[in-house]
């Protein structure tokens, strides 16, 4: 059966459950799942919920700063060479010629 909304569906649960295998073997590599303690069990959905959330944040950061993002108009420098705001003016002086 299809469903025209895919979140909840068996292929999510499927893929969090490989995840939550793949944490609890990295973490506990001795034991299998169903003989972790309960609070072995806890840090298993804790890392994974971080994990999760890790990997929410970074798409959503890089979408917000695809949306937000500014251009740049012009193309040439904000202030004009030799003012306060714009880049110093280069004398004929070499690096650390004083005289």
């Amino acid at each position: 059966m299809a469903y025209s909304d895919p979140s909840g569906s068996f292929v999510h649960a499927a893929l969090y459950s490989q995840l939550v295998l793949q944490v609890s073997e990295h973490l506990f590599p001795d034991q299998k799942l169903f003989a972790l303690s309960p609070d072995q069990r806890r840090i298993v959905n804790n890392e994974t919920s971080n994990l999760l959330l890790q990997a929410r944040w970074a798409v959503d950061s890089k979408a917000f700063a695809d949306h937000f993002a500014t251009v740049q108009v012009g193309g040439g420098p904000d202030a004009p060479q030799g003012t306060v705001l714009g880049s110093p003016v280069v004398e004929g002086k070499a690096p650390g010629q004083f005289l």
